[in-house]
């Protein structure tokens, strides 16, 4: 039946082309593109350091109290904790259905409360840290390595990534930047006893138990 119309009315089957024609490209020229899509932050973490603490202590002292108060936020969909010997680390998944100025919004207050959860926590805990997840596609990936003879230096490799990162981050168009295989540097100090003793100094810190 259809194809008989079409058939038997050539002007309305050219019509009917001509807006098909006109709807897509109407439809190619005004759809959004992006090289990069602009994707929300929704995932990220609380990392907390509380120094000498076994995993049973940081679960009981530092997980538990700072998981209670992010509970309290409706905008929180999901929490997922790790506790291990000196480092608590709570997993936070805000809810898909915010848009992206309330996701930022949230973002605010669970920064806000961790900070009231502070005061519960034990001395000797670190600072927080909320951290957002970049979700995005690498643009550019750089490695440095070692050509030259025997071990590769560690400590030098690392302070040549942070400079080239540094470099990276002051050019125009650059959203963010990562390192990744960084090393921590530690110090270590060796204590003459002899000495000390001629200046009427002693190795043994304040408060420590002899």
């Amino acid at each position: 039946m259809l194809k008989s119309l079409f058939y038997r009315a050539p002007r309305l089957t050219i019509l009917f082309v001509l807006i098909a024609v006109a709807g897509g490209v109407g439809a190619i020229t005004g759809l959004g593109r992006q090289e990069d899509p602009t994707l929300v932050e929704r995932f990220g973490y609380v990392l907390t350091t509380f120094p000498g603490a076994d995993a049973e202590r940081i679960e009981a002292l530092v997980t538990e109290p700072l998981e209670s108060s992010l509970l309290e936020l409706k905008e929180v969909e999901e929490l997922d904790s790790t506790s291990r010997a000196n480092v608590s680390q709570i997993q936070i998944v805000i809810r898909d259905d915010l848009p992206e100025t309330e996701v930022d919004e949230a973002w605010t207050l669970i920064r806000q409360q961790v900070e009231l959860a502070r005061p519960s926590l034990p001395d000797g805990v670190g600072s927080s840290r909320v951290v957002r997840q970049f979700v995005g596609a690498a643009t550019l990936v750089a490695s440095l390595s070692w050509e030259g003879e025997g071990e590769p230096p560690l400590a030098i490799l690392s302070r040549l990534a942070e400079d080239l990162e540094d470099r990276f981050r002051t050019l125009p168009g650059t959203e963010e930047t990562n390192t990744f295989g960084d090393i921590e540097e530690e110090i270590r100090v060796v204590v003459d006893p002899e000495k000390l003793a001629g200046h009427n100094l002693s190795s043994v810190l304040p408060g420590t138990i002899m």
